[in-house]
């Protein structure tokens, strides 16, 4: 259920406002019909007066996804800056971490999503990736509500070993690691059902999403 305004006074005329609303004093009031629980704000403004309803469980699922968003992002930031070498401008850090910290009212592990753990490690593997291809230019990652997108401006992949590098312990000669990383990330996407595309081009750069949804 969407949150719900509307003016008492109009209701009240067409006899549909419900005893229980009509009769709340202005202020914030927690009720519950049936098995859903509500909060319902009660105001007056020139003379009339309003009410804001909204669903309580599904205010408090928001909450959660918005904080479990925020907290990656904050690892994130705090991983790519560690893994390039990048020094972080503070008005880019500060916001993010204080905007988390607010979210996060109450544990400091509210956000932790189930999966929270398996997705660090996927965005850890797909960043150091995208270094250890990348000698100079910029590695840009994306996140939103649903997808996930780490590009960069390395050398890439050539068209006939682009299936070959999902699979265990391949690596180009010329990187470095054991050639663990994207044979990783696509055993968590296909455990999780989580989409996984790779688009690259040889000396222009590579681009992987991860489809949440």
């Amino acid at each position: 259920m969407a949150d719900l305004a509307f003016d008492l006074d109009t209701f009240a005329v067409q006899g549909e406002v419900p005893d229980y609303l009509a009769g709340l004093p202005v202020g914030r009031h927690d009720i519950r019909l049936g098995t859903i629980g509500y909060r319902v704000v009660s105001v007056e403004r020139g003379g009339a007066r309003y009410c804001l309803l909204h669903d309580i469980a599904l205010h408090a699922r928001r909450e959660q996804r918005l904080a479990w968003m925020l907290g990656l992002m904050v690892m994130t930031i705090t991983m790519l800056s560690a893994l390039g070498g990048i020094w972080l401008s503070r008005t880019v850090v500060a916001p993010v971490t204080e905007l988390a910290a607010k979210v996060r009212h109450r544990s400091p592990n509210d956000w932790e999503h189930p999966l929270a753990g398996l997705v660090k490690i996927l965005v850890r593997n797909l960043v150091r990736n995208a270094f250890a291809y990348t000698a100079a230019g910029s590695v840009v990652l994306r996140q939103d509500a649903a997808s996930l997108t780490v590009s960069d401006t390395g050398r890439g992949i050539p068209g006939h070993a682009i299936e070959q590098v999902f699979v265990r312990h391949y690596r180009d000669l010329s990187s470095e690691g054991a050639g663990i990383g994207l044979s990783l990330v696509k055993r968590i996407c296909d455990r999780y059902g989580w989409r996984l595309r790779l688009e690259s081009k040889e000396d222009q750069g590579t681009v992987v999403t991860v489809g949440f949804s």
